[in-house]
């Protein structure tokens, strides 16, 4: 990069790879650092630092940035409008309190006026120098909570998908005044959060998702809980189904060659098996594999979609979800490779494959042999 020298027109110093490199690093660290990320423009400032250091050399321009930029974080309550769900009373739950809207003080930013599908607002402490960033931050963390809380709900209760539509508003404020407003649009019913739904999903399995995921299995198993929010906010049945079959892939598939909608299947009914004692039969899910999942990824044509079907196959992604988490904190398993390993090296593994050759049908016939041929070699010596 070539840059004017300072005070110098028509002067120009050249700086190397290594240098600009060094810059971009630093501004992505001075945008993670919470002291530096109101600045709107670290790199403009990190240059001006180079400039200083390239034309006085002896001087400690780093302390003197530091002095100059660093802002202790402040901290504030940030309360998070959600549409279509209200609460009757405050109530905590994963780290944000729920509150009804007309309990807190109205927005104190000139922007349009709650609507009638606001429901309540999410209180969330945030701390940080940028008032933008930390309602942003505020956002996400509500967000990654009404996952849970739509996933953990289908879970333990016969809502009607069209309920659990309920999401992050358009509004959003600080303590200090600042806030901020986004356009939203309508399209959802209202559901009303009453205390005893909360308290019983606290300990449903993906509870342990309200966070940052700390390990590879968490990280698969948030990859697939953001499939799955995803396919509740669609009205089309075939998406809803690619979405939920994302997601199991997320929990159990891989890379490898072969009969992939077999294994993927097969693994499913494991995981039931080891963690539940039962399992359905995974000819629904190698069907929808076959003859809808790949021929929608592939252009081809699609047999219709029973939204029965679909919802059937929603419920039992979602269960995978769950007995995914419980399987990997029972074992300590910490990677999705050595979770699919224990499902793949099972001592249950050959009943399964038995029981699926007297009852699988034509469609395991090719899976069934292969198992089988494997398990022979493996027990001939030699």
């Amino acid at each position: 990069m070539t840059r004017v020298v300072p005070g110098q027109r028509g002067n120009y110093v050249s700086f190397g790879r290594s240098v600009v490199e060094a810059v971009e690093a630093a501004a992505e660290l001075l945008a993670a650092d919470l002291r530096f990320e109101y600045l709107d423009a670290p790199r403009d400032e990190l240059w001006r630092l180079v400039d200083q250091s390239q034309l006085d050399r002896q001087a400690d321009h780093v302390n003197r940035f530091i002095d100059e930029h660093a802002q202790s974080p402040f901290i504030s309550v940030c309360r998070v409008e959600i549409d279509y769900l209200t609460v009757d009373q405050p109530v905590d739950i994963f780290g944000i309190q729920l509150t009804p809207a007309d309990a807190l003080p109205a927005v104190r930013r000139n922007v349009p006026g709650l609507g009638a599908h606001s429901g309540c607002m999410a209180e969330v402490e945030v701390s940080g120098t940028s008032p933008e960033r930390m309602m942003e931050r505020a956002r996400y963390r509500v967000q990654r909570v009404l996952r849970i809380l739509r996933v953990a709900f289908l879970g333990r209760y016969s809502f009607h998908i069209g309920q659990l539509r309920f999401r992050v508003g358009a509004v959003a404020e600080l303590d200090n005044g600042a806030g901020e407003w986004r356009a939203m649009d309508t399209r959802t019913g209202t559901l009303q959060a009453i205390r005893p739904l909360i308290d019983a999903v606290r300990e449903h399995p993906t509870a342990r998702l309200v966070d940052e995921p700390a390990s590879d299995i968490e990280r698969k198993a948030d990859v697939a809980l953001r499939w799955i929010d995803r396919a509740v906010f669609t009205d089309d049945p075939l998406v809803a189904l690619l979405y939920q079959f994302f997601a199991l892939e997320a929990l159990l598939g891989d890379k490898s060659s072969g009969l992939k909608g077999e294994q993927l299947a097969f693994r499913r009914a494991m995981l039931s098996h080891v963690v539940t004692g039962g399992f359905r039969h995974p000819e629904t899910a190698l069907w929808l594999y076959d003859e809808v999942r790949n021929n929608a990824v592939h252009g081809e044509n699609m047999p219709e979609v029973d939204s029965g079907a679909v919802k059937g196959f929603a419920s039992d992604v979602r269960a995978a979800l769950s007995e995914y988490l419980t399987f990997a904190q029972s074992e300590g398993l910490t990677r999705r490779s050595k979770l699919t390993r224990a499902l793949d090296q099972h001592s249950d593994r050959q009943q399964l494959v038995a029981w699926l050759s007297e009852s699988g049908g034509p469609r395991w016939e090719r899976f069934v042999a292969e198992q089988t041929t494997a398990s022979t070699a493996k027990a001939t010596p030699g």
